[in-house]
């Protein structure tokens, strides 16, 4: 027996027959098995992954990072590392411009902290917009100098940049000039330059109870120094007078060798 397809208007109980209760339920099988093929079919039941867009800020960094032999790798927004990642790219300059992360361990001098923390054997630093083409011995001379001059007062402690208000909005935000403290500055810079300094960064791809360690060459350019490794949003190095006993220190990887100007955007 056919069964009427159209259910457009309201049948009263009295006139409902067979044949209308047969096309119901024929009709509301018809909805159950299109819902469960629904859920089964993953092209429906899961939503599309989340990229970032072609041309999109970071992917433009991303991107140049490759081309630069840097195995770059983005967290997801909100958290903090993410937040606090001010890399750019420089279409003028034609380079990247790193936030970067030092680390100074300073032979368990006695800082003072805020809050009544206790001392502290590392103070960190943040800056901003490093430019790749440096040299590490440039940018930490450009610190210690900079936390040394016109200085009087060797017990003077500056506010830890990596916790300071941010300056701007938007792609303009930029921390003040990170500076610090002066007796801890003087022991990194007393009368040796930095390119005596033991710079150390960790090899994100070990495991997390065996660290092992980069060293860089403080006389050589970022570009090159970060060839060849993976990084977590920015570069963190740890900066010592000395390299310390006790840490694994692995060979240097390959330098990949690439255009510093990517060769497939001009980005604005």
């Amino acid at each position: 027996m056919k069964c009427k397809p159209t259910r457009n208007h309201y049948i009263p109980l009295k006139v409902f027959t067979e044949d209308d209760l047969r096309s119901d339920l024929l009709f509301l099988n018809d909805v159950i098995r299109a819902s469960e093929h629904a859920h089964r079919d993953p092209a429906v039941s899961m939503p599309p992954p989340q990229r970032s867009k072609p041309n999109s800020p970071l992917e433009r960094i991303r991107k140049s990072a490759a081309q630069r032999g840097v195995d770059l790798a983005l967290m997801p927004t909100g958290m903090k590392r993410r937040r606090e990642n001010q890399t750019r790219w420089n279409n003028s300059l034609k380079a990247l411009q790193w936030t970067l992360e030092f680390r100074f361990h300073h032979h368990q001098l006695p800082v003072p902290s805020e809050g009544g923390q206790g001392d502290r054997s590392v103070f960190n630093l943040q800056i901003d917009r490093v430019t790749d083409t440096l040299t590490w011995s440039t940018v930490l001379g450009s610190i210690l100098d900079r936390s040394l001059k016109d200085c009087t007062d060797v017990t003077k402690v500056t506010a830890d940049p990596s916790t300071t208000q941010l300056k701007g909005d938007g792609p303009n935000r930029q921390r003040p000039e990170p500076t610090l403290p002066a007796f801890i500055a003087a022991q990194f810079r007393p009368t040796d330059a930095p390119a005596t300094l033991a710079l150390l960064m960790a090899n994100t791809s070990s495991a997390a109870n065996a660290r092992e360690y980069f060293r860089l060459d403080p006389e050589q350019p970022i570009h090159q120094s970060l060839s060849g490794k993976r990084i977590i949003e920015y570069p963190s190095i740890e900066v010592y007078t000395i390299q310390p006993d006790g840490l694994a220190v692995v060979t240097e990887p390959q330098a990949i060798t690439a255009p510093l100007e990517p060769s497939e955007n001009r980005y604005p």
